[in-house]
């Protein structure tokens, strides 16, 4: 899914439903950037195991409980490798990646009818950007299409959930930074990362209803 799939879901079946909020949930992947073209150098480059099958064999193989368990094994068992070989990687990369002043404005104009949707519902629209597992645990945070896509929202008068902001906070209580993300994948959170998305969301939710302070 990426806005173009949101706006086709809001304009045939959301707003049937008549919402007081809708929430946009953006991935680092629907944008072009920095951290995206590192991820897939440290995680799909070509000397990767992953390379090493064929997109139709991964495929059937996914369908494999034990294949998707040796897989989330393998790695965990690299994870702190892997992690280390971002952040070098990150460290020499500087600016926006090609096309991602040509995909911003592509968003804005997606954005501004999602707005305009939502609005003839009297809706308001919530947005999120959740964040890679390196970004949480890398020393030196790459904000990737964050604060972009922040500022799109800010000139629209969006709510925009800092996601990365509440993952580090909760990532570092510990010595032992906390897992916030499933066991061998790098994308999605566990329970603990989800509840942490909840609470986030529960925000400016309240707020709109005049609820009162998340407890």
């Amino acid at each position: 899914y990426s806005s173009r799939d949101y706006l086709e879901v809001l304009e045939t079946q959301a707003l049937t439903l008549k919402p007081h909020f809708v929430i946009g949930g953006y991935c680092l992947n629907d944008f072009p950037n920095a951290l995206k073209q590192v991820d897939a150098a440290v995680y799909q480059g070509k000397d990767t195991l992953r390379a090493q099958l064929s997109w139709d064999l991964r495929e059937q193989l996914g369908k494999l409980a034990l294949f998707r368990w040796l897989r989330a094994s393998y790695y965990e068992i690299n994870r702190e490798r892997d992690l280390e070989q971002v952040e070098r990687l990150a460290e020499k990369l500087t600016g926006d990646s090609t096309g991602a002043t040509a995909n911003m404005e592509r968003e804005s104009e997606r954005l501004d009818a999602m707005k305009t949707l939502c609005g003839s519902v009297d809706a308001e629209l919530i947005t999120m950007l959740f964040p890679y597992e390196s970004q949480v645990y890398l020393q030196r945070p790459v904000e990737g299409p964050g604060p972009r896509l922040r500022a799109l929202m800010q000139e629209r008068s969006v709510h925009f959930v800092d996601l990365l902001a509440e993952f580090r906070a909760q990532a570092g209580t510990s010595d032992r930074p906390t897992r916030l993300f499933v066991r061998g994948d790098r994308y999605h959170p566990n329970a603990a990362g989800y509840g942490i998305v909840a609470r986030s969301l529960a925000v400016p939710v309240l707020a709109a209803l005049d609820v009162g302070e998340v407890r």
